[in-house]
């Protein structure tokens, strides 16, 4: 039992350094420094990173976290297209005292240690794990559906693109996100991984994405209208997979649909408008509105497109918004 204690004790006092409570005076007559001093090499290598030694007492410096910077409005001609690039962003918040940020100065006095705030700080943790995993196991009624469609669709070899893939690139994403992203068909590295959007292409849109502050994984489901891998676009595979596609949007139900590149846009409203008309005109598909914008592929070799690209996105976020 006192093993137990002391291993309790020492961890929540590393716990304490580890949150960046560094202003604790380890050094007043308790054995809070003697503890902590003879567990410093057992946790050197505990965390993430690359491990490295904290003296006891000693202050914590809190890690800056990364964001993007807001999006300037200046014309292409007296200034450089949109990176899409992240900038540094203010420290993550943390409790403060008297002390300053990311410090417990009103811990200064440390008197005798209940073990029972540990037990309930563990017992509350646990609950929170517990809790978290149930809920990350716990499948939505749109991800069922989804996961079905996938079973169903991804040994499909109803046209010739089928018989020349290495896997269905069926769609990537969250079926409950408010944003649903069309593309045209994959290329080999989409086709190797499986998944839209790869390379380039999805650097690019994550960037993207991140600006306009949606998360890939869960505000967004992205999808081709051609599942596998051809030479090139091709309409009558095409053709075959527009019925997965339009199943996949239905479960989705987003409030609005993104739409990169003038082939996917020509396929799915059934013209043959250039890429300016379609990124003026208000469209919808399957009763959803939808946003037509330069292909990603397009944004990435010339940059100046990235302009008018951004003046697409900001229609999404007004429609999702």
């Amino acid at each position: 039992m006192a093993n137990s204690v002391h291993t309790l004790l020492t961890a929540y006092f590393q716990y304490q350094l580890d949150i960046g409570a560094g202003d604790i005076v380890f050094d007043h007559g308790s054995d809070i420094k003697r503890i902590l001093s003879a567990a410093e090499s057992k946790y050197a290598n505990v965390g993430m990173g690359e491990s490295r030694r904290v003296p006891a007492g000693a202050p914590v410096r809190s890690t800056q976290s990364q964001s993007f910077p807001s999006q300037s409005s200046a014309p292409p001609s007296r200034q450089a297209p949109p990176s899409f690039q992240r900038d540094a962003a203010p420290p993550s918040s943390a409790k403060t005292g008297s002390g300053g940020t990311g410090s417990f100065s009103k811990l200064s006095k440390v008197g005798a240690f209940d073990s029972s705030g540990l037990e309930k700080f563990e017992r509350k943790s646990l609950a929170s794990m517990v809790q978290q995993s149930a809920k990350s196991a716990v499948l939505s009624p749109k991800r069922e559906k989804m996961v079905a469609l996938y079973r169903e669709v991804a040994g499909c070899d109803r046209c010739v693109a089928a018989h020349n893939r290495s896997k269905v690139v069926f769609g990537s994403g969250s079926a409950d996100g408010k944003l649903f992203i069309v593309g045209y068909s994959p290329e080999g590295v989409d086709d190797s991984a499986g998944l839209p959007f790869q390379g380039d292409d999805g650097e690019l849109l994550g960037k993207i994405l991140g600006k306009m502050g949606l998360d890939r994984k869960e505000d967004v489901f992205a999808a081709y209208i051609q599942k596998c891998r051809g030479d090139g676009f091709d309409r009558a595979g095409a053709g075959v997979c527009r019925e997965i596609l339009d199943r996949q949007i239905e479960i989705v139900a987003p409030r609005v649909l993104l739409i990169f590149g003038q082939p996917a846009a020509n396929f799915l409203f059934e013209n043959a408008d250039d890429i300016e008309r379609l990124r003026g005109a208000n469209h919808t598909y399957g009763g959803v509105p939808a946003v037509v914008t330069y292909s990603l592929s397009l944004m990435s070799k010339e940059t100046q497109y990235r302009f008018g690209g951004w003046d697409d996105m900001k229609k999404i976020m007004g429609a999702i918004s």
